[in-house]
């Protein structure tokens, strides 16, 4: 026996075929975000696992150096201080104080002491004292000694030689951090 009247409640549905493709590019791109999160999360881990290995290393006990270690890290110190020197500040105040009648002819830096050795000429030895009163007075430089002069006769005007040595002061630290010479505004 069949019934008078059919009651379908559900409708059987078909699938449209774009909501089909649409349901497949969904799979397709949720796949590759979770293959995508497994390879971050392997690289994370990877990256703590070197993290780790860093940290045991760094509190490990240095190996004694060897006696070619030790010489080429000296080279290195002394290169270093070499170049962390103030040359910006010490030519400066070199040409900042010369009178017009004294010369640098020629500097040398003593890394190791932090000091500058000064050869230059004068036309006399007046300009030589008032060129190193100059330097002495400068609140860039720290013991500036006169270390030898001597008259050249042979030379025409007979100019005199003279040799100084000079330290420099540390320069005041502004308030980003950078040394700025006196007199300069930050």
């Amino acid at each position: 026996m069949t019934p008078l009247f059919p009651i379908h409640f559900l409708k059987r549905r078909t699938w449209p075929p774009l909501g089909l493709l649409l349901l497949a590019a969904a799979l397709a791109w949720l796949g590759w975000e979770a293959w995508r999160t497994a390879e971050e999360s392997r690289l994370l881990a990877a990256e703590k696992a070197g993290m780790a290995s860093l940290v045991r290393n760094a509190s490990a006990p240095a190996k004694p150096m060897s006696a070619e270690e030790q010489q080429r890290h000296a080279q290195i110190e002394s290169i270093a201080r070499y170049l962390a020197s103030p040359w910006a500040t010490w030519l400066a105040v070199l040409e900042e104080n010369a009178n017009g009648k004294a010369i640098v002819r020629r500097l040398e830096q003593d890394a190791a002491n932090e000091s500058l050795k000064i050869t230059g000429r004068s036309a006399d030895v007046a300009s030589m004292m008032t060129y190193v009163l100059a330097l002495q007075g400068d609140a860039r430089l720290k013991d500036v000694k006169l270390v030898s002069h001597e008259l050249l006769r042979t030379e025409p005007g007979a100019p005199v030689q003279f040799e100084l040595t000079a330290g420099a002061r540390p320069l005041p630290v502004a308030a980003d951090g950078a040394s700025t010479p006196p007199g300069s505004q930050p």
